[in-house]
């Protein structure tokens, strides 16, 4: 039988992040007086990974780094302490045209345009009601942790 690449289980089994994101995240461990090194190792990421762009982590797998993580610190809002080391060279080029955008719907849009590079766990949408704007997640093909719910959106 032929692999159908287009298949919810086979998305969720290929979303991946931007391995820039655990460079925030073992900065938070830091701070908090907690061995990132270990806590990585321990759910088989590699410590610091580099924070090259072409460097991805599995979503399934941020999600086990995350739940060490909370386990480690005793902290269920870790996410929120990760936005706060989040800088915009851990997302590249993109991250430099996002601190480029002129206005923060500009910014809205180029994230909405280019999310893809940061995670296919979802897709982003900015949504325009009247004078109001807001980013949505939708089309998730696998779970999302509330810790990266966290710190994304903490760090918009």
């Amino acid at each position: 039988m032929k692999s159908d690449r287009h298949s919810p289980l086979a998305a969720a089994q290929e979303a991946t992040t931007i391995g820039g994101y655990c460079t925030a995240i073992a900065k938070a461990l830091d701070a908090r007086g907690v061995d990132s090194d270990r806590i990585f190792r321990s759910v088989g990421v590699q410590p610091h990974m580099a924070n090259g762009p072409m460097v991805r982590l599995p979503a399934a797998t941020l999600t086990r780094l995350y739940r060490a993580c909370v386990d480690a610190t005793n902290n269920p809002y870790f996410g929120l302490s990760v936005a706060r080391h989040i800088h915009i060279s851990n997302l590249h080029a993109l991250g430099y045209a996002l601190a480029a955008s002129s206005t923060l719907l500009d910014f809205c849009r180029r994230l909405e345009r280019h999310f893809r590079l940061v995670s296919q766990a979802a897709t982003l949408r900015v949504i325009e009601a009247g004078n109001r704007i807001a980013l949505r997640g939708t089309d998730f093909n696998i779970e999302v942790s509330g810790e990266t719910e966290d710190a994304f959106v903490s760090w918009c």
